[in-house]
């Protein structure tokens, strides 16, 4: 588990470092440690079963928001494919960039204080 929280935010570093250079090879980067977080967390939380992680998804948003839903783990997938698409694609149009990065911060904020707020509960 602790190897999964480090490489999440070990992404969101290198988001973040893609975002300051501009550079693509540190866009892609930033997709591949991700990617190394999903299969981390599949491996060693979830058992590679989507219903464990849609169940451990609803837990916490339920802990958290007092809302038992599990939607938030396809917020994830859909995290993941549109920024799969984009750096395979590289689009440029401006619409769609502001969309990516709206998606990803989102979701990398909702993500942190999930951690936060949950390991502040412990």
């Amino acid at each position: 588990m602790l190897a999964t929280i480090w490489m999440a935010r070990l992404a969101l570093a290198v988001y973040l470092a893609a975002l300051a250079t501009r550079k693509r090879w540190v866009w892609v980067a930033a997709f591949g440690i991700y990617l190394i977080h999903v299969a981390l967390a599949f491996t060693f939380v979830y058992g590679w079963s989507h219903a464990a992680a849609l169940r451990e998804t609803a837990r916490q948003t339920r802990e958290l928001f007092g809302v038992d839903s599990g939607a938030g783990i396809y917020l994830n997938y859909l995290m993941t494919l549109v920024w799969g698409a984009d750096c395979i694609w590289n689009w440029r149009a401006r619409a769609w960039r502001v969309f990516v990065h709206a998606l990803l911060a989102f979701l990398f904020f909702n993500a942190s204080v999930v951690v936060w707020v949950l390991k502040s509960r412990t």
